[in-house]
């Protein structure tokens, strides 16, 4: 029985399905989750079929039934990466880059949440990689 690294299942697979210029390596860090919520952050090959590659991206990313809802965005603060990443934290991103621009203060994800709601999106987005992953492979 194969044994799957499930903080690299979804890079790995989107470097194989896809011509990925740059990934961050892992989704989470296997020994703490709660550094930060699961995510992948990544971009493409501008070959023509990028466009179509992210909105594919997207739509599997989005359809995928779980604890909270995923959502694969181009990140809010980079010129070129995109994400998947549970859709609650693509929606606090603009909070986080209205404080920065606006009043010049940042602010952590988890300062938004609140220690408790930030420890349950991290249990909820942790438990949902492997179904996720599942999910992508069958429908990229």
């Amino acid at each position: 029985m194969e044994i799957i690294d499930y903080a690299n299942a979804i890079p790995e697979l989107i470097c194989a399905r896809f011509n990925v210029v740059q990934m961050r390596g892992n989704m989470y860090r296997s020994d703490d989750i709660y550094h930060y919520p699961p995510a992948v952050f990544f971009f493409l090959k501008k070959d023509g079929e990028e466009k179509a590659n992210y909105e594919r991206i997207k739509l599997s990313a989005e359809s995928f039934i779980g604890n909270i809802e995923w959502s694969s965005n181009k990140v809010i603060y980079s010129r070129l990466n995109y994400s998947i990443e549970p859709k609650i934290l693509y929606d606090l991103e603009k909070i986080q880059h209205y404080e920065l621009e606006q009043n010049k203060r940042g602010v952590s994800i988890r300062e938004l949440l609140g220690e408790e709601k930030y420890i349950e999106l991290c249990d909820a987005a942790y438990s949902d990689v492997p179904g996720l992953y599942q999910h992508m492979l069958n429908t990229l």
